[in-house]
């Protein structure tokens, strides 16, 4: 089951990368925030901000890091707490709006947790990142989220 998941999953990242890197090189996309209203995830330092994050309207920050030296011109919803990945966070907000999660959407999300928290052996892995995982492989019908997780480490980094 989790050997279709990890294909499924590498498929569609293939496909999302191949066709951005189309974008970027026709020019289609590029770093531009102008005029959009952004949430920033997994980040809230400036260095690590597109160049015209300050000419766009930041509505919303999700992230598990420290927070960083972003300002912003209005309120803002802000979901930034100590766990291992953003994805956890991401999964708190599933669950605080009652949305349910796509298999497929689960199936990304519990990898990220997993690559994130290096299958629960990262320090700043949390319980509630290994809950939320338990939590995600139900919902993908996954028995064992540790091979899943091992199948996407990278055998020579470890990452």
């Amino acid at each position: 089951m989790y050997n279709n998941l990890l294909t499924q999953l590498k498929e569609a990242a293939d496909v999302s990368l191949s066709e951005i890197a189309n974008k970027i090189s026709n020019g289609i996309y590029d770093k531009q925030v102008v005029d959009y209203l952004a949430t920033i995830t997994d980040y809230s330092d400036l260095e690590l901000a597109p160049q015209d994050l300050d000419k766009t309207t930041i509505v919303g920050i999700v992230d598990h890091h420290k927070l960083g030296g972003i300002t912003t011109s209005t309120p803002l919803e802000c979901w930034i707490r100590p766990v291992g990945c953003t994805n956890t966070i991401v999964k708190e907000m599933y669950d605080f709006h009652k949305v349910e999660i796509p298999v497929n959407i689960a199936g990304i999300m519990m990898c990220a947790i997993l690559s994130d928290t290096v299958i629960f052996k990262s320090p700043t892995c949390t319980d509630t990142d290994i809950k939320a995982v338990r939590e995600l492989a139900k919902i993908c019908e996954i028995e064992d989220f540790g091979a899943v997780g091992g199948a996407s480490i990278d055998p020579v980094t470890g990452i």
